[in-house]
């Protein structure tokens, strides 16, 4: 969370000098691609970073946090991103797989983007075809989510339509094959168990079967290898809404 605190420190900086030299309408239509996957964030390192993008009204079109651990609290702040980032253009992409998010979360997630038509789903580039609304592209699989179709069902009797994307060429990021645009891609929903909370479990099983062993073996060894990477792109353009530009940081722990 240090890391976090000082990255996002470093960040709004950043964006204060943007939005001062450019104005507010660049960042509001930036397209920016946020990617902090693989970062083992926790819930509240992901409050902090989009208050953070959320207090200068960045598009951030692609939010990837996949492979963390993100559970309920972190859910929570990306529907409350969700709805407090107004100004912006809204999320195209939402990749949140391999995380501890449940059956409870998924819904909620869902409602909230429900509940912001008509600004989702949202509009966006579409191959060959100019601009169009398109769902937005959400992974939640290999989570904690215990029965998938219930989940679905849940959403379907509230009104929350969306599209399993099952055949990939006719459906991707910026195209569905239905004919009434759907909220969502609900792209490999059912496969679920994160694999990388089990092996986390496994190796903590592990740890704990020869702590006997490590508590000899010396007080500060323990710290290695503990430094984290943040990485967000597209963030600040240098033109009036290209977002071309990226920005990266890596703050030792």
């Amino acid at each position: 969370e240090v890391g976090m605190e000082r990255y996002c420190r470093w960040l709004k900086k950043r964006l204060q000098a943007f939005r001062d030299e450019q104005g507010h309408e660049p960042l509001r239509r930036c397209r920016g691609e946020v990617d902090f996957s693989h970062n083992r964030l926790n819930n509240q390192m992901v409050w902090l970073l989009l208050e953070t993008l959320a207090q200068f009204e960045v598009h951030t079109a692609l939010l990837k946090l996949f492979a963390n651990l993100i559970s309920q609290e972190g859910v929570l702040a990306i529907c409350e991103f969700i709805r407090a980032n107004q100004r912006a253009e809204p999320l195209q992409e939402l990749h949140l797989s391999h995380n501890e998010i449940d059956d409870t979360c998924a819904l909620e997630l869902l409602r909230t983007l429900h509940s912001q038509r008509p600004r989702y789903p949202p509009r966006r580039s579409q191959e060959g075809d100019g601009a169009g609304v398109a769902p937005v592209w959400l992974r939640l699989n290999h989570n904690r989510i215990r029965d998938p179709e219930q989940v679905r069902r849940t959403a379907e009797n509230s009104g929350i339509t969306f599209c399993t994307a099952w055949d990939r060429n006719a459906c991707g990021t910026s195209r569905c094959c239905r004919r009434e645009c759907p909220l969502v891609h609900l792209y490999a929903f059912n496969v679920q168990g994160n694999r990388s909370s089990a092996a986390r479990e496994s190796a903590s099983g592990r740890q704990a079967a020869n702590g006997g062993a490590n508590a000899s073996g010396g007080a500060g060894r323990g710290q290695r290898g503990g430094r984290r990477r943040y990485v967000a792109n597209g963030g600040a353009g240098s033109g009036g809404g290209g977002g071309g530009a990226s920005t990266a940081a890596s703050p030792s722990q």
